[in-house]
């Protein structure tokens, strides 16, 4: 092929850069990373729909045992309790995930990172301390006592995995950086 001079093109370099190919092989680090963002993204999610705590009475079931209008007190899921705000932050780590992973993007693991750690906070202080309270129903009933559900361990979960994929995505690109400037 020749160019409006009669000279011939120059070959183009094949473009191996990581924007070119978001499906490169990736490496084991990397794979890691996407795993365990994938993995928190879909836990914080699941969390909001599962219990996050449940009111037990001793002698019967809450739901048999209490009027209607407090039936709903019985139980009580991650979405009642957050307005479904961990399903945004888990969209978002997920995102987060992918520019962090296929776009090597430092600021896309540190957000992941600060997203792991909000969801730590928001299950540490506002859920943990009320995981026992058993409300309106233990003013009825002597025997009622609250538990943890597992939509609490989901949420911790979920945070604590966003969290370590943030912080080694980081750090692998922090080292990544300081090897190119080397060069």
């Amino acid at each position: 092929m020749t160019g409006d001079s009669g000279n011939p093109l120059p070959e183009t370099a094949e473009n191996r850069s990581s924007r070119s190919a978001p499906f490169r092989r990736l490496s084991p680090l990397w794979i890691a990373v996407l795993v365990l963002g994938l993995a928190g993204a879909l836990l914080m999610v699941v969390s909001e729909f599962t219990t996050l705590r449940s009111v037990k009475v001793l002698t019967a079931s809450c739901s048999d045992l209490a009027d209607p209008s407090l039936r709903g007190a019985c139980v009580t899921h991650g979405g009642e309790e957050h307005s479904y705000a961990l399903v945004l932050m888990g969209i978002v780590a997920l995102v987060m995930t992918w520019g962090a992973v296929f776009g090597r993007s430092r600021p896309a693991a540190i957000a992941l990172m600060v997203i792991g750690a909000a969801v730590l906070a928001i299950a540490l202080i506002t859920d943990v301390p009320d995981i026992h309270k058993t409300g309106v129903l233990g003013e009825r009933f002597d025997s009622a006592h609250a538990e943890a559900g597992p939509g609490l361990w989901l949420e911790i979960g979920g945070g604590a995995l966003a969290l370590v994929a943030g912080a080694v995505a980081t750090s692998a690109l922090r080292r990544r950086g300081r090897a190119r400037r080397r060069r």
